[in-house]
């Protein structure tokens, strides 16, 4: 009786599957493959090898808890003389008296997930079935069959392949990058990222349905989408615009994404605390990319918040420039920041695949859950209905004199109560008055781009525009506010009444001490200043106004040696209290992906103004090539100080 080949081991060629496949990065201790390309095994026998002519030898992949070859989550093939590159198939690349090289090769419409690889060998009527292993399977954006294909290799290492970036914040005249840790190839982070589809809703409700669905971007896309953020299920992070941060952490704190994802995997998936925009976006950032999706972080700035798509953004202020929190909740954020993942779009008309635009941060519901609308870049530009969040072109300020007359007598508010007298800006003939026809030009300008700490110097043009003479009150006012564009406490304000002769224009300048603001800034550090100007004759008003970002000050990091893999080098830190006060609780967070295995946290203690901090650490490399340190210091006085340097590491 012939016996049956008995198998010793498999070895599943980890680093050369791995580095072909692109995933390299995650490590050599598990298999990472892409769907629509071949991966190769050698399986090792004890007493004979493996017999084409004598021996059979069936395949079974499957993923999830109830696999079913109806659902695609299953698949039972032979092996075959050659690949067919449409389905599950195997084949010989060589065999030998005791082992055997075969060639797996998955669909470009294979479900993405993890699996179990079987394999049953039959010789006569004996019969063996062997459990291989596991191993992760992704999208691949190398397979020109696959619905996330790019076809340009400089595009695939950005969106795929780089673990680390910035996220754009401040303002549209005040663009500052955040460094940011994505993270996307650490050993545990593909793990965390299908615990995240486990977790859906959709999952819960029909988990069979869900799992048949996983070989579609789309649908993949649409399902992180909602749950990076905790509205209506138990999503990977709790969104926080209030400034109180009690019981989490303040989201200008977070240097990166793998901390957040971990802190949610073990915590039993419960929401992590605090989030914003651009950390929302982040780690939607890092696990599509770990999944296999290209995707990007965009940012926009000054995005009018439009809740009733009207395509008009109603703001409130009473007549000393106090900018109104009203029960209507449209809103201009100085800047706003989404994902966009590139794919296929099958289930609409041709032209429509490409980038595909997806917000995380929870605003207005979608669907019936608080995932976002899904639009894509090409339709952007043909909408003739606006979204809840619009890129808002028509917003000047201070530039534009449109604007100030835009904001007539009829958009002031007496009195947080309310006027009666409110004219709809649909109705209100002001609104159309042609340039020419303004009467008078109010601008702001800095004498200088203000640091935190620093006196704010800051100058108002007052211009008449007529050949009449004008006597001009001007009411002035500033507060801070948060980067959704909700106003905090009004903390200056002053007026002064000015004469101005016909077509004459005069100068005031206006100065703020940082005692005066510092106590009353948010996480942002962004102030907007308002200048009402009042006519004494006919009472017609002029409203302008400036936001202004206060930079933060220069953190200093040196590696003091060459960065090698597996050796020790030292790290050094600097920066300066900019304040002219004692900062406390003054703390260093570091991450860095292929430097450092897990955060590293320095407490600092105490600072006198002006005093310089120099820390140091030390960071072991375990990747090779280009990376990247990023670094957050806060205090009880500011958050989100960032820094970075980028260092290549060699062998």
């Amino acid at each position: 009786m012939t016996a049956v080949p008995e198998i010793a081991f498999s070895d599943f060629q980890i680093k050369r599957n791995n580095t072909a496949h692109h995933t390299n990065e995650t490590g050599d201790s598990r298999l990472f493959v892409r769907r629509g390309q071949p991966f190769f095994i050698t399986v090792h026998f004890k007493a004979r090898g493996f017999q084409p002519g004598q021996d059979n030898v069936i395949f079974l992949v499957e993923t999830g808890p109830w696999p079913d070859e109806s659902a695609g989550t299953k698949a039972i093939f032979p092996l075959s003389k050659a690949l067919n590159k449409t389905m599950w198939s195997a084949a010989l690349e060589n065999n030998g008296s005791n082992s055997t090289v075969l060639i797996i090769h998955s669909p470009h419409t294979a479900i993405i997930g993890q699996y179990q690889l079987k394999m049953q060998i039959s010789s006569g009527t004996k019969t063996t079935n062997y459990n291989l292993g596991t191993f992760m399977l992704l999208f691949n954006p190398w397979c020109a069959d696959d619905d996330v294909f790019m076809a340009n290799e400089t595009d695939r290492q950005e969106y795929i392949m780089n673990d680390y970036g910035f996220v754009y914040q401040g303002n549209h005249n005040w663009i500052s990058p955040c460094p940011w840790n994505f993270g996307q190839f650490e050993d545990d982070i593909v793990d965390i990222s299908l615990k995240i589809l486990d977790k859906n809703l959709n999952y819960i409700q029909d988990a069979f349905k869900d799992l048949a669905c996983r070989n579609n971007p789309v649908y993949i896309s649409r399902v992180i989408c909602a749950m990076i953020n905790s509205n209506d299920d138990n999503g990977v992070l709790q969104g926080n615009w209030s400034g109180d941060y009690t019981g989490g952490v303040s989201p200008s704190a977070w240097n990166g994404s793998v901390l957040i994802l971990r802190q949610w995997f073990k915590s039993d998936c419960q929401p992590v605390k605090y989030g914003q925009c651009w950390v929302f976006a982040a780690i939607m950032c890092t696990v599509m990319r770990s999944l296999g999706i290209p995707t990007r972080v965009v940012t926009n700035f000054d995005s009018a918040h439009d809740t009733d798509q009207n395509l008009l953004i109603d703001e409130y202020y009473d007549l000393t420039g106090n900018k109104l929190n009203k029960e209507k909740k449209d809103s201009i954020w100085n800047f706003h920041v989404w994902c966009e993942c590139w794919m296929a779009r099958r289930d609409l008309p041709p032209g429509y695949g490409g980038w595909q635009v997806l917000d995380p941060t929870p605003q207005e519901a979608s669907n019936g859950t608080a995932e976002e609308r899904k639009v894509f870049e090409k339709a952007l530009s043909r909408l003739h209905k606006g979204g809840p969040m619009i890129p808002n072109s028509n917003r000047n300020e201070n530039e534009n004199i449109n604007r100030a007359n835009e904001t007539s007598a009829n958009g002031i508010t007496p009195s947080p109560g309310g006027s009666s007298g409110y004219t709809p800006r649909n109705q209100d003939p002001n609104l159309n008055r042609p340039l020419r026809e303004a009467l008078l030009l109010l601008k702001f300008k800095l004498t200088e781009s203000p640091q935190l700490g620093d006196t704010i110097s800051l100058v108002l043009l007052a211009g008449n525009l007529i050949s009449t003479a004008k006597t001009l009150k001007l009411s002035l006012s500033a507060q801070a506010l948060k980067h959704d564009g909700k106003p905090a406490q009004q903390f200056w304000k002053d007026s002064v009444y000015v004469e101005l002769r016909p077509h004459e224009e005069k100068i005031l300048l206006f100065k703020i001490p940082y005692a005066k603001y510092g106590p009353f800034l948010e996480d942002n550090n962004l102030i907007r200043f308002i200048a009402i100007g009042e006519q004494s004759i006919t009472w017609e008003k002029v409203l302008v106004e400036k936001d202004v970002n206060l930079a933060l000050p220069t953190v200093a990091i040196n590696f003091l040696g060459p960065a090698a893999v597996d050796r020790p080098c030292k790290v050094e830190i600097s920066f300066s209290n900019p304040i002219n006060e004692e900062i406390r609780d003054c703390q260093v967070l570091v991450q860095g992906s292929g430097l450092l295995k897990k955060q590293v946290k320095l407490n600092m203690g105490t600072m006198k103004p002006g005093q310089k901090a120099v820390v140091s650490f030390e960071v072991v490399p375990c990747k090779v090539g280009y990376k990247q340190l990023q670094v957050n210091i806060s205090s009880n006085r500011f958050n989100g100080l960032k820094g970075f340097k980028s260092v290549v590491v060699k062998p």
